[in-house]
């Protein structure tokens, strides 16, 4: 008599957790500490295994901007790849011992924005000091692949969805079909990279004659 064939059956190994090792200067009240918190954060919603270390780029804190499920992540960087989000203008503020820990074999990733075509000689050491580059826009990435030959890859900024919040263009002093062009930068920032003067001359080429429904500068 002959007994059927079965495979032997295998054990179900659990499927090994993608992790990461995030740093950034967690409290900072800046735009590019919100885009780090933003990132930390949606890498944590998709799953991810994070570690989380703080460095500080010398600007100024506030606590409360801290996403709680930051606050209670793990430090113990236990992860082969780190996320440095500090941008290429701060990160002189790591050390190399910091960067690539003596006996650990890490691969660094920088996170970082620019929005000029060029580079001042001493960011551009900087890019020698990891091992691949994230930009949040083709136009920044462009900047990058012509100052290094690191791999540069376009990750674009989190947006989280945002509520109305129940306003309309009569409480701001705006007609309802007025339309409305908006600007906004960092006044601590370089006047130079957001280029405010470029906006207004966008402007006024793109609407060179005075218009009764021209929007207001």
């Amino acid at each position: 008599i002959r007994t059927p064939k079965t495979k032997p059956r295998l054990p179900v190994l659990p499927r090994p957790t993608l992790g990461v090792n995030v740093f950034g200067d967690w409290a900072a009240t800046t735009g590019l500490a919100q885009a780090a918190r933003r990132l930390a954060v949606a890498l944590h919603g998709a799953g991810l295994d994070l570690s989380v270390g703080t460095v500080h780029s010398g600007a100024p804190l506030d606590e409360l901007r801290v996403p709680d499920v930051l606050r209670h992540l793990p430090g113990d960087r236990p992860h082969a790849i780190d996320l440095w989000m500090l941008n290429v203008n701060e990160f002189p503020v790591i050390s190399d011992d910091l960067l690539r820990p003596p006996g650990r074999d890490t691969y660094a990733i920088g996170i970082w924005y620019w929005e000029l075509p060029t580079f001042p000689e001493a960011f551009i050491a900087q890019m020698d000091r990891v091992d691949e580059i994230w930009v949040a826009t083709k136009f920044v990435q462009a900047s990058f692949r012509r100052a290094t030959t690191r791999p540069v890859h376009v990750v674009p900024a989190i947006v989280p969805e945002l509520h109305g919040s129940g306003k309309h263009r009569r409480d701001f002093g705006l007609a309802d079909g007025e339309t409305v062009f908006l600007f906004s930068f960092d006044v601590n920032s370089a006047v130079a990279r957001k280029n405010p003067g470029a906006v207004v001359e966008a402007f006024a080429r793109a609407f060179p004659e005075p218009s009764a429904h021209r929007s207001r500068l």
